[in-house]
């Protein structure tokens, strides 16, 4: 894929040293992710039956569906300057939140050569009615996050089964590879509720699936802002949105929140982006001061053409 979109906005010395990959820093921020995890599924097992219950499932889904943002940067393979650890955990993370690594590689990278262009954007094809600005109903019915679910796991069943029917831009030795990943996580989820059912256990119900699923909407305000109700363009800095808001929200999103930057130069870490993003914020259309200006933007576009609100994949 192309890594670097523009080479006018930054200087190139500058540029090579915000590319710079850090162990240590991809570490700190995934042990984090982890520990986050860990702790509020501890405080979700002593709540269980109070109503403190409620909020840590809140919170603990919420952390379950962002591990999509490690996926992510590690899939671009700018998280972790060892690339087997890039590898490794974007695997893990692709299994646990229902979106195999491979598949949304391919898919993603695509995406970035051709970002909100109804006709090549693979997070746009296949659904026509993403390439126009829905009605409010729609646009509500897709933030509930079920035909999201539908989607996923039916596009799962479908490419297990050797049937890619949208999937065009994948090259035949690319539909292999999904095709046996698709069935490899199957296989690992079928046998992870058979154990369970062997076990008499709900654990993966209440602690992995049942948060996962519930909470996806408040992960999906992330996707709906990055391309929401902007120009169905082909130039970067009109067609994506970055975002500033609350420091823990960027530490929760791995900083994708500075989306138009990410797009623009994609081989920057996402620990790089904010300085990025003060190198060349002058140049970007959409810069919104918080997710409720920039869902604001969105919700302002429903119902009107020449611009899109998309039902995309997770961090598009």
């Amino acid at each position: 894929m192309q890594y670097i979109h523009r080479h006018d906005l930054i200087a190139p010395e500058r540029l090579k040293t915000l590319m710079q990959r850090s162990d240590a820093r991809a570490w700190r921020q995934w042990l984090s992710h982890l520990g986050a995890i860990g702790l509020s599924t501890i405080l979700l097992r002593i709540s269980y039956g109070s109503l403190w219950a409620l909020p840590v499932f809140v919170v603990h889904g919420v952390l379950l569906n962002f591990l999509y943002a490690a996926q992510h940067e590690m899939m671009h393979g700018t998280a972790f300057r060892t690339r087997w650890l890039n590898r490794l955990f974007s695997r893990i993370t692709g299994f646990v939140v229902l979106f195999p690594r491979d598949y949304d590689r391919i898919m993603h990278f695509a995406h970035h050569r051709h970002t909100n262009d109804p006709n090549r954007d693979p997070e746009l094809m296949g659904y026509n009615e993403q390439a126009g600005n829905p009605n409010l109903a729609v646009f509500l019915w897709r933030l509930s996050c079920v035909p999201y679910w539908l989607r996923r796991v039916g596009r799962l069943v479908r490419v297990a089964a050797g049937r890619l029917d949208i999937e065009q831009y994948m090259s035949k030795a690319e539909q292999r590879t999904v095709i046996r990943e698709a069935r490899a996580h199957l296989a690992g989820y079928a046998l992870l509720a058979g154990g369970s059912l062997a076990l008499g256990t709900g654990a993966l119900l209440w602690y992995w699936l049942l948060p996962l699923v519930a909470t996806k909407w408040l992960h999906e305000v992330q996707n709906l802002v990055e391309h929401g109700a902007l120009p169905l363009v082909d130039n970067v800095l009109e067609n994506t949105r970055s975002i500033r808001t609350h420091p823990l929200l960027h530490w929760l999103a791995w900083n994708m929140q500075y989306h138009c930057d990410h797009h623009l130069f994609a081989a920057v870490p996402f620990y790089h982006l904010p300085a990025l993003h003060q190198e060349i914020h002058g140049h970007i259309h959409n810069v919104a001061p918080g997710y409720g200006a920039a869902l604001a933007e969105v919700l302002a576009g429903v119902g009107e053409s020449g611009a899109a609100v998309e039902g995309r994949g997770p961090m598009a």
